[in-house]
């Protein structure tokens, strides 16, 4: 099939796609209450989280997860089933999030060390985002959890002071729903 027919749809919690998602994030250590409250809680004040999934020939082959905030959007989570992987489908979903030119995007990838077992895919998340339009911000952002991370933006660059607030509000996003969900 030369053409196939591809969607990008917002996900509620009742679509058939939202238990699958559900469940390969949890395989990326993310609990499905802890998806359900930010998503679809009352707690996430301040922001505007989103599931967007993208579809080809209506099977659903990947998501986004991303949170609006007033100075830019977070985004937390990006998956391409494997099978798509290197088909367009991430960059495609990402145009899609990404299609205000005047609005900032941000978004976080794990160092890539020598000493790291997912060494080649840190590289490879890094370059597919810088060919995607995101660049470098030159500072690291360190999680609860002793993970560091590079700082991309993609749009407009934000003052230090707003950067760091919007890490910190996407942070604290993820905190609250994984609180709530307990």
């Amino acid at each position: 099939m030369n053409n196939p027919s591809v969607t990008i749809r917002r996900v509620a919690e009742d679509d058939m796609a939202y238990k699958s998602i559900e469940s390969d994030l949890s395989a990326f250590g993310v609990e499905a209450k802890t998806l359900r409250s930010l998503l679809f809680g009352s707690a996430t004040q301040c922001s505007s989280p989103r599931l967007l999934a993208i579809a080809v020939e209506g099977q659903w082959v990947g998501y986004v997860i991303t949170i609006d905030f007033f100075q830019a959007t977070y985004i937390t989570h990006l998956q391409i089933k494997e099978a798509y992987h290197r088909q367009g489908y991430g960059s495609m979903l990402l145009r899609h999030v990404c299609s205000n030119p005047e609005r900032t995007y941000l978004l976080l990838t794990e160092v890539a060390m020598s000493d790291n077992e997912q060494l080649s895919a840190c590289v490879h998340r890094k370059i597919f985002y810088i060919k995607n339009g995101f660049r470098n911000v030159p500072i690291k952002w360190h999680s609860a959890y002793c993970y560091m991370y590079d700082v991309h933006i993609k749009g407009p660059d934000l003052e230090l002071g707003a950067l760091l607030a919007a890490l910190r509000k996407g942070s604290e996003a993820w905190n609250t729903a994984s609180c709530n969900a307990t």
